[in-house]
């Protein structure tokens, strides 16, 4: 499977939405903290920034799961694959009020000047 360029590729892709989606979470967590640690409140801007980073982090991760288990071949769809397991969970997890994309059109509101659709409790 490895010498195939379609499973180069993807391996590829997922390697860089990975690394993406951890590069973003770990630079606004680590913004957040300063904050939190100085005493600021955080703005409705900053509270629709780590919305926003949840959201991609989930949407990442469960894209990279997905390109795995398309890989996977038939492998993936047995009850006992781990990796069938977490392509499960993670199609799941994609439905949850927090990380579903429709929180993407409440980070969209918020840099649009609406008032969001979704209350966002950071204090």
């Amino acid at each position: 499977m490895r010498e195939r360029a379609s499973t180069q590729a993807k391996v590829g892709l997922a390697e860089a939405t990975l690394q993406a989606a951890r590069l973003l979470l770990y630079d606004t967590l680590e913004r957040s903290w300063r904050r939190t640690l100085d005493g600021e409140p955080h703005t409705l801007r900053q509270k629709a920034e780590l919305l926003m980073t949840a959201v991609h982090a989930m949407q990442g991760a469960a894209k990279v799961v997905e390109l795995a288990y398309g890989m996977s071949g038939i492998t993936g769809v047995f009850n006992d694959s781990l990796l069938g397991r977490h392509f499960r969970d993670l199609q799941v997890l994609k439905q949850h009020i927090l990380y579903s994309e429709n929180r993407y059109e409440t980070v969209g509101q918020v840099l649009l000047g609406l008032p969001p659709d979704y209350e966002m409790a950071v204090r």
